[in-house]
């Protein structure tokens, strides 16, 4: 049934994907179709329960904003949740409510099968950034088997945490992003070659561009996004020549933008001016909040957390850090990028699988 799989996303990735460059486009909409598809079968074979929050910070707070009436837990009266990831469902609930289809069935399945989409993205750039890494279409079809087997994927991908749309906005901002590029450009050399490196910065810089976009988006739904691309961008502050272009003109106008709009999709939702994330920092870092939630040892993601999630793919995922390879890039940066967000994580008191 393995070969039978891939083979069977071989020719949905092949009947519209192009061998173009690095970063010209994501895997195909036949590739999407099938993962949705996938991912569908997928919402509506989970039906056991895992965490609260799957309901309280998603659908149960877009249904009262929608039609009125649903309870608020106490972090949204402190301000600590922002709305952002929530408008996704409250979009579902409004649609369903103007075409009058606002059933039963549409009220507690529409998030999930919009989650569904989510995911189904999520494997798409899953497929993109093994492309991008190993310049390999088979890489990619097996990195795409990976994301859609992976146990942990299929039980809590297309639940409506916040967590899975921060996964699928860090997987695209991970395949968009220059990994271990340096700068081509020059001012000697055939003309030729220097408009070939001229095109080149300009494909990086483009890419770059749409990295950050999506790290600000992640960082939007879940402030802890920040754990590990921060670390990420300042290595590319490190190894990029046009410093100033980067950290004013791409970072800074995204900081600023997300910071934005999440205050103004607050206010909407709730009619109060608060920064979500500041209050999110303070309380659960600064003030060590999250421990109300239950304490665990700083080593429990490396001894629990990761290998539970990951189970029999993380020899697999360990080998795949560590020896992929790119022409011009260093084989750690993957590897790095997970090793940043599980050390970022473990100074945190309280920890989840999620």
């Amino acid at each position: 049934r393995v070969p039978s799989l891939l083979s069977t996303m071989a020719r949905a990735a092949s009947s519209g994907s192009s061998a173009s460059a690095p970063g010209a486009g994501y895997a195909t909409s036949r590739l999407f179709a099938f993962c949705f598809a996938f991912r569908l079968a997928n919402a509506f074979a989970v039906r056991t329960y895992f965490n609260a929050d799957e309901f309280w910070q998603g659908p149960e707070v877009a249904h009262r904003a929608v039609f009125g009436y649903g309870h608020l837990t106490w972090e949204w009266h402190r301000g600590l949740r922002g709305y952002a990831h929530v408008a996704i469902f409250a979009g579902v609930y409004k649609l369903a409510a103007v075409l009058g289809a606002d059933t039963t069935f549409v009220i507690a399945w529409g998030p999930r099968v919009a989650q569904a989409a989510i995911a189904a993205v999520g494997d798409v750039y899953t497929h993109e950034l093994a492309r991008r890494w190993f310049r390999s279409a088979s890489a990619a079809r097996y990195a795409a088997f990976c994301s859609l087997t992976c146990w942990f994927n299929f039980f809590c991908g297309v639940r409506t945490f916040s967590n899975c749309l921060e996964a699928v906005l860090t997987a695209a901002a991970l395949a968009h992003w220059p990994w271990g590029r340096a700068e081509a450009g020059g001012d000697g050399g055939p003309a030729s070659d220097r408009n070939h490196d001229e095109a080149l910065f300009r494909d990086r810089r483009e890419n770059r561009r749409r990295a950050v976009a999506f790290a600000g988006a992640a960082c939007l739904i879940r402030p802890t996004a920040a754990t590990y691309f921060l670390p990420l961008f300042v290595t590319e502050l490190r190894r990029t020549r046009a410093k100033t272009t980067f950290l004013c003109l791409e970072c800074l106008p995204v900081f600023v933008a997300a910071v934005t709009l999440g205050v103004v999709v607050d206010y909407a939702f709730s009619g109060a001016v608060y920064v979500a994330a500041w209050n999110f920092f303070k309380f659960n870092v600064a003030e060590g909040g999250s421990a109300a939630y239950g304490t665990h040892p700083w080593h429990w993601y490396l001894t629990q957390g990761f290998p539970a999630v990951a189970t029999c793919f993380a020899p697999l995922a360990f080998f795949g850090c560590i020896s992929g390879t790119l022409k011009g890039a260093r084989a750690w940066e993957p590897f790095a990028v997970t090793l940043y967000c599980v050390l970022g994580y473990s100074l945190a008191a309280h920890k989840e699988f999620r």
